[in-house]
């Protein structure tokens, strides 16, 4: 599979940052079965905190992290 590199396009519609800055976390495939049905997949990048249900990148989640146990 050819590896994600989000500087390869200059804009990209199915492109999904994230939440707190410009970082490109992954993207979206939208992928027709058999049927005609799409399905849209989640492709992650690798400065995705991994978390799932989260949009940030790993630099944001580690700021929330510590803010959490300030509290």
């Amino acid at each position: 599979m050819h590896e994600f590199r989000p500087g390869e396009w200059c804009f990209d519609p199915y492109a999904k940052q994230c939440e707190r800055c410009d970082a490109v976390i992954g993207r979206y495939a939208v992928m027709p079965d058999e049927d005609g049905f799409r399905h849209v997949l989640f492709w992650p990048h690798g400065e995705w905190d991994g978390v799932p249900g989260s949009n940030r990148c790993r630099a944001h989640s580690r700021v929330t992290q510590k803010w959490l146990r300030l509290f």
